[in-house]
């Protein structure tokens, strides 16, 4: 509320209260790059994570000669959606499935790059089955290949250390309302040598939404804060719901046992 009535004016605009509203923002990007591990420089605010996959991955293909794209078959819907307008386009896309353990095999990923592969897309932490995927891994191969490596971390956000990820990584993508920030606003990490031009697909001038920038970057540092403690409860509720499950596995097995044995009983 206070950002609203204190800082209200455009933070593109050459008067003195707009100069104050452009110290602000910069202030925001500065504090969400110390919480990130990167340069003010290379952040940019969008209207949530699915724009900011978008643009992280039209910024990418823009800068690399290849037609191929290397995707989890279990991205969020921005992600697959953005493919099958790519595939439209022309390009290749090859869709990599998940092992036993839910996460992409590394020895695939290997087989199916090419010579002209441009981007390899994977989620850092998966919403459904909350599998964690080896990205480390995974931006040492796209590495060693000359391959751009785009991770949607939407979900990992606040949840796991990400500060180490962006000296591996061309683009990283996080939102504001999973860190119970408000709806609306994004964020896009991408490095120095892939920004260039992303100010035009931005649309550079356009008018900044200050006051939920401010509240994403207060939630931000809030929810890093707790971290640690979030880590432990969760870890014990994990626990706790795999214990569960073992008792219920348990229970239904005897009386898989008991009812074949009374089936055997009465023939």
């Amino acid at each position: 509320m206070s950002v609203s009535q204190k800082y209200y004016a455009n933070t593109n605009s050459l008067h003195e209260m707009g100069e104050q509203s452009k110290q602000l923002y910069d202030q925001c990007r500065t504090h969400l790059g110390s919480l990130i591990g990167s340069n003010p420089d290379q952040l940019f605010f969008t209207k949530g994570g699915s724009e900011a996959n978008i643009l992280a991955i039209e910024s990418l293909l823009k800068r690399h000669h290849g037609k191929h794209i290397i995707v989890s078959q279990a991205e969020h819907n921005s992600i697959i959606e953005m493919c099958h307008q790519k595939e439209r386009e022309g390009y290749n896309v090859t869709y990599l499935s998940f092992n036993q353990n839910g996460q992409v095999d590394l020895t695939e990923l290997n087989s199916e790059l090419r010579y002209d592969t441009a981007v390899v897309i994977v989620q850092h932490v998966n919403g459904e089955i909350g599998t964690i995927q080896p990205v480390e891994e995974i931006a040492n191969i796209c590495k060693q290949n000359g391959v751009f490596f785009h991770v949607d971390a939407v979900q990992s956000f606040g949840r796991l250390k990400l500060s180490h990820l962006p000296e591996r990584v061309d683009s990283l993508s996080v939102s504001s309302h999973k860190v119970y920030g408000p709806k609306g606003v994004g964020l896009l990490y991408l490095n120095e040598a892939n920004n260039k031009g992303i100010e035009r697909l931005l649309l550079k001038g356009n008018t900044i939404d200050l006051p939920s920038v401010a509240a994403f970057t207060v939630a931000a540092y809030e929810i890093i804060k707790q971290q640690t403690f979030e880590e432990t409860r969760l870890s014990k509720l994990r626990n706790q719901l795999i214990n569960e499950l073992e008792v219920i596995h348990n229970d239904l097995t005897m009386a898989i046992l008991i009812k074949r044995k009374f089936h055997l009983l009465l023939d």
